[in-house]
Order: structure tokens, then sequence, then C-alpha cells
């Protein structure tokens, strides 16, 4: 998907947008930024400092080598999802930074255009009023030959609140050789105030899926619950397990994580606890069939166990 998405921007800057750049504000609205939209979690030592109303924070890397084991897996969930609504997002709003095609009192489109003679998808991206500051969104794309336009990106609502959903199937069907992407993620999203609500439904065509709720304090505190269906271990040839997760972090980044894991690899069903520090090191663990053996000690976890 990255390279299509590389090649949407180039098809729009190449396209020749003709129509005055009046109006188009109003329109450009509708997107969110990626960075006000991003599920970040903490990511090192003094992991409470913050910018961007709360919704991103900062840190230096962990250099500690017992980082929590939950952390981390709630921190790559996260972050890889993070990277591919960043590298959508960004394209998508250097392409309504450019003039729009065309405008009138309700639309306003970029494109169609490509970024080269040999690339094989047009594309063009169409944003309509439905509402008082209210929008529609849809980023469609032609494969040469065709007739059909094929919605690979749609949303609603503005860069406060609303959804957007990205179909990787769609792009894979207009660019095969290069999109090998499968399912779909739909995020919804709050941003109006503190807390601040941002939520994820991934979904994949081999039936796996994960849902992430996360919730942003004031100051830099947070929390995310993960339910799905998915391979909690990395390794090749393993089954997926049923997920419940709940993750939570203080201002200076210290937090907690409680789990349930069943079926898949796991025999039985187990229940998991870990805490660590601000500079992001295991200080506790202890699960209910001794999957790993129990290390730490409880009293220094900085936050009580989730109810799940």
């Amino acid at each position: 998907m990255r390279r299509s998405v590389n090649v949407l921007v180039c098809a729009f800057v190449m396209a020749g947008c003709v129509a005055k750049e009046d109006d188009a504000e109003r329109f450009r609205q509708a997107v969110p930024l990626a960075e006000d939209v991003a599920l970040r979690v903490p990511s090192g030592s003094n992991a409470g400092g913050t910018t961007t109303k709360g919704l991103r924070l900062s840190g230096g890397p962990t250099t500690t080598t017992s980082s929590a084991e939950y952390y981390r897996f709630t921190r790559d969930l996260t972050g890889a999802i993070d990277f591919g609504t960043g590298v959508i997002l960004g394209s998508i709003w250097i392409v309504v930074h450019t003039q729009p095609t065309a405008i009138d009192a309700k639309h306003a489109v970029w494109g169609p255009g490509n970024g080269s003679a040999l690339d094989p998808v047009v594309w063009r991206f169409t944003v309509t009023e439905v509402g008082d500051q209210e929008y529609d969104y849809v980023l469609e794309g032609q494969r040469k030959g065709t007739t059909d336009w094929i919605p690979a990106l749609t949303g609603h609502g503005d860069n406060k609140t609303g959804w957007f959903a990205a179909d990787n199937d769609a792009w894979h069907q207009l660019d095969p050789e290069h999109d090998h992407d499968t399912g779909s993620t739909k995020v919804t999203f709050d941003l109006r105030k503190l807390p601040a609500t941002i939520a994820v439904e991934r979904k994949d065509v081999d039936a796996q899926w994960v849902n992430i709720d996360v919730t942003h304090e004031a100051g830099g505190a947070g929390s995310v619950e993960i339910t799905g269906h998915a391979d909690f271990d990395a390794a090749k040839g393993t089954k997926p397990e049923d997920i419940r997760l709940v993750s939570r972090w203080l201002t200076n980044g210290s937090g907690r994580a409680d789990a349930q894991l069943e079926n898949g690899d796991m025999p039985l069903k187990v229940n998991a606890s870990e805490c660590w520090s601000d500079s992001l090191a295991r200080v506790y663990y202890k699960d209910t069939v001794d999957y790993e053996p129990p290390s730490g000690d409880a009293t220094k976890c900085s936050l009580d166990a989730a109810k799940l």
C-alpha cells in the first residue's frame, strides 16, 4: 500500500489542478491529522511529556533490556496501526493542500490523475459537505482500461470527530502487483475534548480481528483496551488466541496491563498481570498457570488490577 500511496501523491501533484482555491479550506477540515488520531503509548522514561493536545506521548527510547512484555505487545500493535493510517492520512493531507480540480458550494474534487503513464491506477479524492461543518469524503481509484471507480478509503465527520475506513482489499484489487495487504481498518475518533477517544476495528481475511479502544487523559495518562482473535506469539506456525488486554499508564509512563488469553496455543485460560516502572522495566508479573515464573513485587504497581 505504501507504494500506491506515494504514487497517489504524485498523481494529484502532476494532475494539473485548475480550480481556484478560494473556498477549499473548509473542505480540508474534513481530513484529520495523522498525529491527532495516533494510538501512541509511552515510549520511554519521562514519558509524561505530551504534545498535540495530549494525544502524542514523547520520550526517548528505553534503555532497559527487561521492558515489560505486555507493554511491548501494546506498543507494537498500536504502532503498526499508527504507521498504516499515518501513511494514508499524511498523503491525503498533502493532496488536499494542493488546489482542487473542481469546487462548488457542496463539493471539492482533487483529480482524477495518475503519477505517470506507467502507473496502472487513476485516482480522485472527493469531499462533500453534508451538514454544518460535517463532511463525507472518499478516495477512489480506477484501474486503467476499466470504467469502475473503486472506493479505497471512505470517511465522515470533520478533523475532530468522525470516522474513516481503509479497504486493503480494494487497494489490492486496484494494484495487485504491489499491494498485498488484506482486510480493513476503521478508525472512529472524538478529539473535541479530553479525555479523547479513538477506536480501531481491524479485520483480516483469515478471520483474525482486533478491536482497540484508546483513551487519552490530560497530562499524558491513558489506557488501551484490546480485544480480538489474533496471534499473540510472533513465532511462525502458531495459532491465534482469543485476547483481552487492558493496559493503563500514568503521566510518568509507569503502568499496568491485565490480560486474559485462551484457545489457540493456550491449553488453558490464562489470566496475567504485569506492572512496569516509568522506565518501562517490568517490576511485577504473575499469571494463573505459571506460563512464566512470577517475578517482582506487587506493591510496586502504580495501578490496581483492572476488571476483565
